[in-house]
């Protein structure tokens, strides 16, 4: 595991020093034309010749290895860089370890609550040991919650008040949903059924929700 975080963070520094030679790369190129181009005008006022051939090769040369290493760039590189969107991001992957009931992402500890069939997530800090929101009803709302307070967001910001609202609209429904089975598979009336099969589609449809919303998070 160790290894694996050490390899991706000096791939993950290699990948930014490339990107940060790529820019230099466009400045080499715009101060070869211009020396090229100044060149060309001093040739012209001393003599209306072109420039020599071998002038003419070093600077094709010279074009020729800032085109492939902008294709290399633009083909290998870049696509990496978008994939991981954000270096916040990235970091919080590489803080992320296994604990014995949940794992810690940063400061902060979600852990896993079992009772029965039931499962909740507390969310801990890891210095203080204080239990900063409890009764998280899915692991998505937890991750969520756990990268704005990474990135500094407050835990009665607007950011993580929109998932904890969520979470508790699916928990509503995810309980309604049971309620309404057990009085259907009591009476056998299908009023009950009906009622089912929409809470039920609703906790579905909030939980895939939460989890689109927290994968697609973007931490500054």
């Amino acid at each position: 595991m160790t290894k694996d975080i050490k390899d991706k963070d000096s791939f993950k520094d290699l990948v930014l020093k490339l990107s940060l030679l790529s820019e230099k790369v466009e400045e080499a190129e715009v101060a070869v034309t211009d020396m090229v181009n100044e060149k060309s005008k001093v040739e012209t006022k001393k003599q209306p010749k072109k420039l020599t051939e071998g002038a003419i090769k070093t600077d094709q040369q010279m074009r020729d290895i800032l085109t492939r290493f902008n294709t290399l760039f633009e083909e290998n590189i870049k696509p990496i860089l978008l994939e991981e969107k954000t270096v916040g991001e990235y970091d919080l992957a590489v803080k992320t370890k296994a604990t014995s009931d949940g794992v810690q992402v940063g400061q902060w500890e979600i852990k896993k609550i079992k009772e029965g069939k039931d499962i909740r997530y507390n969310i801990n800090d890891v210095n203080s040991e204080v239990t900063l929101l409890e009764d998280i009803n899915t692991y998505s709302t937890a991750t969520a919650v756990v990268k704005l307070l990474n990135s500094g967001k407050p835990a009665n910001g607007k950011e993580v008040m929109t998932f904890l609202r969520l979470d508790e609209s699916f928990r509503t429904n995810y309980l309604d949903a049971i309620h309404y089975r057990k009085k259907f598979l009591k009476t056998g009336k299908a009023i009950y059924e009906d009622r089912y099969e929409v809470c039920k589609g609703k906790a579905l449809q909030l939980k895939e929700t939460i989890k689109k919303k927290s994968d697609n998070l973007e931490i500054l």
